[in-house]
Parts: C-alpha cells; structure tokens; sequence
C-alpha cells in the first residue's frame, strides 16, 4: 500500500489517503480516516483509542 512513500490505499474504493493526516488525496473518499492510536506490546500490535477526525 505504498506506505513506504506515505500513502495507504483502500483496496474496496481505490482512495489513497495521507499516511499522517489521513486525508483522502485521490479517489472517491471524501473524509479523512479516523485516527487510530497503537501500542505495541511483546511484538503485538494493538489499538488503543479511535478518533473521528473532522476536518
């Protein structure tokens, strides 16, 4: 998902977003992606938190 250029792309609407604001930057997507706060704990990954963002 070209996260390695800081892009994430949605495989079910073909929308890029901005790997750090999490804005659509093509595609049909209108709405930034919510945030999604991680924790990594004995080589876990887990979410923590979840935030709408708005803007």
């Amino acid at each position: 998902p070209f996260v390695d250029r800081g892009i994430l792309q949605c495989p079910c609407h073909e929308g890029s977003f901005d790997l750090a604001s999490g804005r659509p930057i093509a595609g049909p997507p209108r709405r930034p992606l919510p945030l999604v706060r991680l924790e990594v704990r004995n080589g876990q990954i887990y979410a923590t938190a979840f935030e709408e963002r708005t803007s």
